[in-house]
């Protein structure tokens, strides 16, 4: 687990109103999120002399509060008329590579300051009501952790509030498990399952408008520990009416099977990931379960009443299929990109053309958010066009390599000279399907 540092955040308010920013899409946490202003608590943190209006605050939370204010928004809180209240504390999720232990502060203004924005920072910041930018939450348009959910959410109703109960709760935590909604209903439930490292957890997403039309995506517990856990999670959510997987690796389907047969529900997936099912794991492996079979435009679910509906996104696999709804709002993509680590295309489902062809789709598409199994939602398809960019520049090199006589294990030994030996297998196979691509794309 991720040892969380300590931080602070801070939500400005004055004349009805809370100042929001929005992060850096070079940000190297949860960048293009919506949030409040704040950042790392750091060592020795030394602050003004106390005041009335920072009685009861913490030195060091007071120094940090006051110094990333005046970093992101140029403002010194301490020279500001303005009382200051905390509104509670959250914890970033286990599964997060990044994680936090943050302090919430609401810092009432009687008018609104001069700003100066640091864009190296953020991307922008807006006053609003907080019943609008909860509205816009609502209506899956604003990207968002869980805490500014919650802030947005209380403030909506009781615009005075000065504490927030319940700030850091997510629905399954006292199981274990945490369960986020960067955007409204799209749900995601990270489970420590059987993946490859650095990730350590796949994402199961729980989509759907109404509960007769409630779909588990990827469910994958890795161990009958976290089995139970997930188990106990639905038990006070509420049984899926079916389950998807959206290909046939085993960290997105380990125990899926069990669990269809013990909550009586179908198994979907694409033909492609049944085939290649029954071929590493047997018929038996699927035996007794109403199997049924869902292709590219097949409609899944609804979210905000849209059709969500499969597209096909082979290369890493063969039968490998994506979700959005038809706003485009967002996109599960699956393994097309890593948060956490990187794609191995491996045969034999595996092919690099197909992959290459994949991910430019997803590009020409604009999805709104895309989310991978492993790892956060991020804002747009930039994390998409940043795997593109990193595929075609490891293609051009492994191709200067080969056309210089340099064998396999040659190329593999300079690529991933960084990269723990243990890997090297992994390794061998993206360079292999590199040099497969290369060579189709010659004839």
């Amino acid at each position: 687990m991720v040892k969380s540092r300590r931080a602070v955040a801070g939500l400005l308010c004055a004349q009805g109103e809370v100042l929001l920013v929005k992060r850096h899409v070079n940000a190297p946490a949860f960048p293009g999120y919506w949030a409040c202003p704040g950042g790392k608590v750091e060592k020795h943190e030394a602050p003004p002399p106390a005041r009335e209006a920072f009685c009861g605050l913490e030195s060091e939370t007071l120094a940090a509060l006051q110094r990333e204010f005046e970093e992101e928004l140029g403002i010194d809180i301490y020279q500001l008329p303005c009382t200051i209240s905390r509104l509670g504390n959250a914890v970033t999720p286990a599964s997060s590579p990044r994680r936090f232990d943050t302090d919430f502060f609401r810092i009432d203004l009687a008018a609104k300051p001069d700003i100066t924005l640091d864009t190296h920072e953020h991307l922008c910041m807006r006053w609003d009501s907080a019943s609008t930018f909860w509205a816009e939450y609502l209506a899956g348009d604003l990207l968002c952790v869980a805490p500014l959910q919650r802030l947005l959410e209380q403030l909506s109703t009781q615009p005075d509030a000065t504490m927030v109960p319940g700030l850091g709760h997510r629905p399954g935590r006292e199981l274990g498990l945490d369960l986020v909604e960067p955007l409204h209903g799209l749900r995601i439930l990270p489970l420590r399952s059987n993946t490859l490292p650095p990730a350590t957890h796949t994402n199961c997403f729980i989509l759907g408008d109404t509960p007769a039309n409630t779909v588990l995506v990827d469910p994958s517990p890795g161990s009958p520990e976290v089995y139970a856990q997930l188990t106990g999670f639905l038990d006070s959510w509420g049984q899926p009416s079916s389950i998807f997987i959206t290909h046939h690796h085993p960290d997105h389907h380990e125990r899926a099977p069990q669990l269809a047969r013990e909550l009586g529900v179908p198994l979907q997936m694409s033909a492609a990931t049944r085939a290649n099912i029954d071929r590493r794991w047997g018929p038996s492996y699927l035996e007794g379960i109403d199997i049924q079979l869902l292709g590219d435009g097949d409609t899944l679910c609804t979210w905000k009443a849209q059709p969500v509906r499969l597209i096909a996104v082979p290369g890493h696999d063969n039968g490998h299929m994506a979700l959005m709804p038809d706003s485009a709002h967002w996109m599960i993509v699956g393994d097309l990109y890593q948060g956490v680590g990187t794609v191995v295309i491996g045969r034999p489902e595996g092919n690099m053309g197909e992959y290459f062809a994949s991910l430019r789709k997803v590009i020409a598409l604009r999805p709104g958010v895309t989310v991978p199994s492993h790892g956060i939602a991020l804002p747009g398809t930039l994390q998409v066009e940043r795997t593109l960019q990193h595929r075609q520049q490891r293609e051009d090199r492994i191709r200067s390599l080969h056309e210089q006589g340099h064998d396999v294990d040659a190329i593999l030994a300079r690529e991933y000279a960084q990269v723990p030996k243990a890997l090297w297998p992994l390794a061998r196979m993206n360079i292999e399907g590199h040099l497969e691509k290369i060579d189709a794309e010659r004839m």
